[in-house]
């Protein structure tokens, strides 16, 4: 009798187990076709959810430049301090007799040696002028704390944006189904995708990957290049300005950056300041009015200066004008990267 009676055990159980699979198969099947939300769905949600995200990312980067203009800014109104102490370094006896000699001394060198060695009185107020005004180190130093600025502000930007995305991508009604333990590696494989995707789009322009989002060697390549870049085209502008103006400032300006330790693409851009200094000697030393002229002049040099690195020209774009490039090429860069990332989960 026990045999019957497990038989009948075993088939209710059986049937019990089918019973369950049965369900369990109708329950994974409803499930699977809500985890596959449509391409529409999925458009809407990013859209509404994660476009915004993008947007404020955008404007932060935008602000981001601006206030590594400012950067730069600060730093010039540092180099207009030292016009006074160098105007009255300038106009002190002592260096009125130490140009004079040197002056003769280099008369002398170009009657009866290379006049491109007659560079003593230049190079004593050259002395002077990079110590109270700017010298290339100082210059340098300048524009490349400007870069930094930008890059660490979009490095805290892309960080906060993704810390935005994340919990966008978490919220109960998203119908981008990412498993919460893959969503740190999809945006991290979405960040490097970026800084492919926005060096390939800049191409030769020296904007592109310059923030780098999380910094590092890129980006540290990035801004060196845009240093050298930068001031190779400015060295160009000035000796070309230089050239055209005429008159013995412009004269001394131009060969200010042409020769000796003023040599070089910095060298140019500083030798110009100098020669502007010596012109100006040479031009009005004796008039009443000379410490406020020297000033003047060495303001505007200055103020010259300033606006090239800033706002360049059309064909060499200055600092404002390549961060803002970096900061829209590193945005869409991004947001193309993060769709594609999310293409991956909703086929």
């Amino acid at each position: 009798m026990e045999q019957p009676a497990l038989q009948g055990i075993r088939s209710i159980i059986a049937c019990t187990l089918a019973g369950i699979a049965m369900l369990a198969g109708a329950w994974m099947t409803a499930g699977s076709g809500e985890s596959r939300p449509s391409q529409a769905e999925v458009a809407a949600y990013f859209d509404g959810n994660v476009v915004p995200l993008l947007d404020e990312f955008a404007r932060r980067d935008r602000a981001a430049a601006e206030r590594a203009i400012a950067q730069l800014h600060a730093h010039f109104a540092t180099f207009h301090a030292g016009v006074p102490a160098f105007a009255e370094d300038i106009t002190d006896w002592g260096t009125r007799f130490g140009v004079a000699g040197r002056t003769v001394k280099d008369l002398w060198t170009k009657l009866w040696n290379d006049p491109a060695q007659a560079t003593a009185a230049k190079d004593f107020v050259n002395t002077k002028f990079r110590a109270h005004i700017v010298s290339e180190e100082k210059l340098r130093r300048a524009v490349e704390d400007t870069v930094a600025v930008f890059r660490e502000s979009v490095a805290a930007n892309h960080n906060e944006l993704l810390a935005s995305v994340r919990l966008a991508l978490q919220m109960p009604g998203c119908p981008i189904r990412i498993p919460p333990v893959q969503i740190d590696r999809r945006l991290s494989d979405a960040t490097i995708a970026a800084e492919r995707i926005a060096i390939s789009k800049g191409g030769e322009s020296i904007a592109a990957g310059l923030a780098g989002f999380a910094g590092g060697t890129l980006a540290y390549e990035a801004a060196s290049r845009l240093v050298a870049a930068l001031f190779a085209r400015l060295a160009v502008a000035t000796a070309a300005g230089a050239a055209i103006e005429g008159g013995a400032v412009a004269g001394s300006t131009a060969a200010g950056g042409a020769t000796g330790t003023l040599a070089g693409p910095l060298g140019t851009v500083i030798g110009a300041g100098v020669g502007l200094a010596v012109g100006f000697i040479v031009d009005s030393w004796m008039t009443d009015s000379f410490k406020a002229s020297l000033q003047k002049e060495c303001g505007a040099y200055l103020d010259k200066l300033e606006q090239d690195l800033t706002k360049g020209s059309p064909e060499a774009p200055g600092l404002r004008k390549i961060l803002t490039d970096a900061a829209a090429q590193n945005h869409a860069a991004f947001r193309a990267a993060l769709i594609a990332e999310i293409n991956r989960t909703t086929p």
